[in-house]
């Protein structure tokens, strides 16, 4: 049970982690890379970006988390975020 708690806080962790630098990269005005991996010290973080609109883009974010070097849990989110609002519109967990 502690196991599965500590998994389940480092996925939170790192899905707020994610969203936080890939808003920062959206809401510099520049034209952000559609991909990218954040390293985290047991586990990764990858993302898509996906302009839906002028100001809609779609971010797919897979956590993949680790612990002693082994696989423990994968976790599948989207988000929508609105450049001009400057925050997430919608936000859906695949599991």
């Amino acid at each position: 049970m502690l196991m599965e708690s500590e998994t389940i806080l480092k996925q939170d962790f790192y899905v707020h982690s994610t969203i936080k630098e890939v808003k920062q990269l959206l809401s510099s005005g520049e034209i952000p890379s559609t991909t990218g991996t954040i390293l985290f010290y047991d586990g990764e973080a990858n993302y898509r970006l996906e302009q839906k609109s002028q100001n809609i883009w779609q971010i797919q974010i897979n956590i993949r988390t680790t612990v002693n070097g082994i696989k423990k849990a994968d976790f599948l989110g989207f988000a929508q975020y609105d450049t001009e609002k400057n925050r997430m519109i919608k936000w859906m967990e695949v599991n």
